[in-house]
């Protein structure tokens, strides 16, 4: 989702939470992540997030609601009419930001202030039903909640569509450093990988982060689909050691 609107000029902040990142995760940072993100994406907004933290230099240390209002909201609002694409903003893993009680009022915020952004900004939260979410998200009339049932879940095709275009993003950004052959990593070993994943995305994703941080791509994807056995355990271990030397 997050590339197609990308592909179509649609995709504006894009912030996915880690649990295992708590400096990159927590709730506090979210509005100011979110202002710097929006000041990236288009010179307009940029001007009036400046502007507005010219007027008030201690606006990052307000709280969050204000936060919101003077460098999301008014801005979004303010430029609107000279911005006519539709943008789309993605909180992705969201359960994952904080926990109940620290996100607490930062979902307080986006219930309640959502519905005043102009109607071609929108929010896509996405993230496991929590029940602090479920409670929120669920039941608020300006926001369309939608569950993914087991129908819609294939398992290992979308681990493995996953692992395909993470791999691809890993050779066009270190392809031509890494000398890695056209066509890298293959299909066979592509599909390897996604059998050793199997239907869990955590496994996968832990892949591809000791993946990317290998100073040799191609001999530690080698390494990893040698292993007889590699439960998400082993790759834990693993990366860790990797990690520490």
């Amino acid at each position: 989702m997050a590339e197609r609107l990308h592909d179509r000029g649609q995709r504006g902040p894009f912030l996915f939470f880690n649990r295992n990142s708590p400096s990159q995760s927590s709730p506090d940072g979210v509005i100011r992540t979110l202002a710097y993100q929006l000041a990236l994406s288009n010179e307009d907004l940029r001007d009036a997030i400046c502007d507005a933290i010219e007027k008030d230099a201690e606006i990052a240390t307000r709280p969050l609601d204000a936060q919101f209002k003077t460098l999301v909201l008014a801005p979004l609002s303010s430029c609107s009419s000279k911005m006519t694409t539709p943008m789309v903003i993605i909180l992705d893993a969201f359960d994952e930001c904080g926990n109940a009680k620290s996100r607490r009022a930062l979902v307080y915020l986006l219930t309640t202030n959502l519905h005043l952004l102009p109607r071609h900004f929108r929010f896509l939260i996405t993230g496991r039903p929590e029940l602090d979410l479920k409670n929120a998200f669920g039941s608020h009339p300006g926001i369309k909640s939608v569950s993914l049932s087991a129908v819609e879940w294939s398992g290992p095709a979308d681990v493995l569509r996953y692992i395909h275009h993470e791999l691809n993003m890993l050779y066009w950004e270190r392809g031509v450093s890494d000398e890695l052959p056209l066509g890298w990593p293959g299909t066979q070993r592509t599909e390897h990988l996604g059998s050793r994943a199997g239907d869990s995305f955590i496994w996968a994703a832990t892949g591809i982060r000791y993946l990317s941080a290998a100073d040799d791509l191609d001999e530690r994807l080698n390494r990893l689909l040698s292993q007889q056995a590699f439960s998400l355990g082993d790759l834990y271990a693993t990366a860790l050691r990797s990690a520490s030397n």
